[in-house]
């Protein structure tokens, strides 16, 4: 795949070839992007119900006090598709540079660390999450292993089971 950009893309970023198994495309950087810049809004619509025809694949839960859904945005809504929908999930925290937080109704990435240029941006939602995408235990760090799926009101489940979206906890400060 010829790497690209897709309108509406900041200069520092570009579309690639993931290295995520299993994931075609995915957001690398072009530029250095410096620990605590913030990107987006995540593309959507935030609503309060799902119809039952929604493409889940683009589709998060934003989980606020208490464990409760405040919303769904579901990034299927627009007209043409943006870079934000590329970001690939890490296979563990380690790998990890950016988080998601919500504010406002909106979701944002935010650099957890220096981005260095040709690095891909990936996402790290919950030392569970794994389990729920079919990531095998093998590839995770030892300290990541588990076998409870469940971390109280903040487990993180993507909507569907093979795809790499579901709640986020953090909001925004």
């Amino acid at each position: 795949m010829k790497p690209t950009v897709l309108d509406g893309t900041p200069r520092q970023l570009r579309l690639g070839v993931s290295s995520v198994p299993g994931c075609q495309v995915g957001v690398f950087t072009v530029d250095a992007i410096a620990a605590g810049t913030d990107m987006g809004p995540y593309p959507g619509l935030a609503k309060a119900q799902l119809p039952h025809c929604t493409d889940l694949s683009l589709v998060w839960e934003a989980i606020g006090d208490g464990g409760r859904v405040q919303f769904y945005l579901d990034g299927g809504e627009p007209l043409l598709p943006s870079w934000m929908t590329y970001v690939q999930c890490a296979r563990h925290e380690q790998e990890q540079n950016l988080e998601m937080l919500h504010a406002d109704g909106k979701l944002f990435y935010r650099a957890m660390r220096t981005i260095q240029p040709e690095e891909e941006l990936l996402v790290w939602y919950d030392c569970n999450l794994p389990h729920y995408m079919g990531i095998p235990e093998a590839l995770l760090p030892t300290d990541r292993r588990t076998d409870d799926k469940a971390t109280g009101d903040k487990t993180i489940m993507p909507i569907t089971g093979g795809g790499c979206r579901g709640q986020i906890i953090a909001q925004a400060e």
